[in-house]
């Protein structure tokens, strides 16, 4: 608990190792390698604030290219409104719009 807030620091991280090791245990290892990204990435709009310059950088580009990334943005909009405040909301907002951008972009080529 840190400036009236709760935070699980390292969460994510752990979070995607025991996501991979029950998918695995359960027979899912089909799906185990993506659950985990999917676990392990699910702050990427909080954690790449800094959109340099007020656009994605070519690596935060790189990552929205990822098959997986609609689906992430998914799972950071859950995570989102479970969370109580915060900026969580907005800086999702633009990471979707930024990615939508590069949707269109990519079918237009």
């Amino acid at each position: 608990f840190r400036h009236g807030n709760w935070h699980a620091h390292g969460h994510a991280f752990e979070g995607s190792r025991m996501a991979e090791r029950l998918l695995w245990r359960i027979g899912r290892s089909d799906l185990a390698a993506d659950v985990a990204w999917l676990v392990r990435y699910h702050h990427f709009s909080i954690t790449h604030k800094g959109y340099g310059k007020g656009r994605p950088t070519q690596r935060q580009i790189s990552f929205m290219e990822n098959p997986l990334f609609e689906l992430l943005l998914q799972v950071e909009k859950s995570d989102a409104r479970a969370s109580l405040g915060g900026e969580k909301g907005k800086l999702l907002e633009l990471t979707e719009r930024y990615w939508h951008e590069l949707q269109s972009r990519q079918t237009s080529n």
